[in-house]
């Protein structure tokens, strides 16, 4: 189906809607084709050049759920929509309607899609399996500020894992929100998490759509563009969940001096991936 939402949602000025879905719910053929009706022959290539069917699952499934996203806050058809692609592979509307421009970031990992929506802030989401096995501390000592790599060598083992990816979503959802992909150094910037015993409970305690402790970031002073260097961390906001007991999901809202965003929290089912067809069901922070 490619008709615009039936039922639009309400996004109003102050608010922050992140969605996300299961890929794995869609591994019916019939489902699949239901989502690529909906795909430009550009992304339909895009996704073609995967070599794995998990792969390409995935990103049909994300595509999806951009495309009848944001038909639910627009009066456009799913397979109308038009992309641009930034200087740094960030994607935004080639077409917005200038009285309703809509800013948006898309993620995908193993067993999640997720999109985040917002009409007055620039924003960036990012997704990880905690499942995903790394090399924790190599990686760390590669990409993350000093203070972040020594925060999570002391973390207890037991939730170090969880840890990392916390660190590691944060900081990819920052640079998404700001569209300049890896120009910017991973370690000009540090992400502030909560105290080490609030996130070990946390890591006990998971259940859907549980909301981790708020984080802050704080950049420092030889950041080596200047944008960073004069940036204000006060106009950064960010929230971080378990949705799934497997995933950590992140998002970034460079509010700048509006007021902090209020973030909804709704979960794209089956029907809704290929029908659109969605009812509220509470899923709010």
């Amino acid at each position: 189906m490619s008709e615009a939402s039936s039922s639009p949602i309400r996004l109003p000025l102050g608010e922050v809607h992140l969605w996300y879905g299961d890929p794995a719910e869609l591994a019916a053929d019939a489902m699949l084709a239901d989502c690529r009706r909906l795909l430009s022959p550009g992304e339909l290539e895009n996704c073609a050049r995967y070599a794995q069917e998990r792969s390409r699952q995935l990103y049909l499934a994300a595509h999806a759920l951009l495309r009848r996203v944001l038909s639910h806050y627009s009066p456009i058809a799913p397979a109308q929509w038009q992309f641009t692609i930034g200087a740094y592979g960030k994607p935004a509307l080639a077409h917005p309607l200038p009285e309703d421009a809509l800013h948006f970031n898309l993620t995908h990992t193993t067993g999640m899609v997720a999109c985040a929506i917002s009409r007055d802030c620039e924003i960036g989401v990012d997704a990880e399996s905690v499942e995903r096995r790394v090399e924790l501390q190599g990686l760390a000592q590669r990409f993350f500020s000093p203070l972040e790599a020594s925060e999570l060598a002391s973390f207890p083992a037991a939730g170090r894992q969880q840890r990392f990816y916390q660190y590691w979503t944060l900081k990819e959802a920052y640079i998404k929100a700001r569209g300049a992909g890896m120009s910017i150094p991973l370690d000009s910037f540090s992400m502030l998490l909560a105290d080490a015993e609030q996130s070990a409970a946390c890591h006990i305690e998971a259940s859907p759509h549980y909301a981790l402790p708020p984080a802050t970031i704080t950049f420092h002073r030889d950041a080596t563009t200047a944008e960073q260097r004069t940036e204000d961390a006060s106009g950064w906001q960010f929230g971080q969940y378990l949705p799934t007991k497997c995933h950590v999901l992140a998002v970034a809202i460079h509010r700048g001096e509006l007021p902090p965003r209020q973030i909804y929290l709704r979960r794209a089912t089956p029907s809704f991936l290929t029908e659109g067809i969605w009812t509220e069901s509470g899923n709010t922070e």
